[in-house]
């Protein structure tokens, strides 16, 4: 059940990541990664979440360029 969880989360993050569109909403995303990692923090092996967060930062960084270089 956790596991089906935390994909369930995980996507949902993406999700909301993929979905920014302005500068408001990359904060909210990135408070969004903040609830995440402190939900998954003590359920998750460290190297386990490291990985997930990985890839949210990737994803995040790559959003938040994206927008802020557009205006």
């Amino acid at each position: 059940m956790d596991e089906q969880l935390l994909t369930y989360h995980f996507h949902k993050v993406i999700r909301v990541i993929n979905s920014c569109e302005t500068e408001e909403h990359i904060y909210a995303a990135k408070k969004m990664i903040s609830c995440f990692v402190n939900y998954w923090g003590y359920k998750l092996n460290a190297n386990v979440l490291r990985h997930y967060l990985k890839y949210l930062n990737i994803l995040f960084n790559y959003k938040k360029k994206s927008i802020l270089n557009y205006d």
